[in-house]
C-alpha cells in the first residue's frame, strides 16, 4: 500500500474542484425535460458535494498531524561461525631409551630403544 504524498493530495484536491465545477445537469436536458422549481435535487446535490469536500478537509487535517516516522528496513543478522569442540585423541607419549642389550651370555652392547607409554 502506498503512503500517501503531496502529489496525490494535490490530484485529489483538482479532481474535487473539477466536478465540484460541472453542472449536475446540462443545459439541454432542461430545456427538453423541464424539473420543477423545487430545488429538490439541488439541495441534495449540494449536501452531497458538501459532504465531499468536508470529507475531504477532514481527511487533510487528520493526516497531517501524523508524523511522518519512516523505519528502515532491519537487516537480518550475520551469520555466525560456530567453531567446533577440539576433538582430542589419546596420543602415547614415547622417548628414547638407552638400554643394554645382552648379545650372548658374556657380551652386550647398547641401543637406543623407543618407549611408549
Amino acid at each position: 500500500m502506498t503512503r500517501p504524498t503531496l502529489r496525490t493530495g494535490a490530484l485529489t484536491l483538482a479532481a474535487a474542484a473539477l466536478l465540484s465545477s460541472l453542472p449536475l445537469a446540462s443545459a439541454e436536458a432542461q430545456y427538453y425535460y423541464p424539473r420543477p422549481r423545487n430545488d429538490a435535487g439541488a439541495a441534495i446535490a449540494g449536501g452531497v458535494l458538501g459532504g465531499l469536500v468536508g470529507g475531504l478537509a477532514a481527511g487533510a487535517i487528520v493526516n497531517s498531524g501524523r508524523p511522518n516516522v519512516y523505519y528502515p528496513p532491519v537487516a537480518a543478522p550475520a551469520p555466525v561461525y560456530v567453531q567446533p569442540e577440539p576433538v582430542y585423541e589419546y596420543v602415547p607419549s614415547c622417548r628414547m631409551e638407552r638400554r643394554t642389550v645382552w648379545l650372548d651370555q658374556y657380551t652386550y652392547t647398547h641401543r637406543s630403544v623407543r618407549v611408549c607409554e
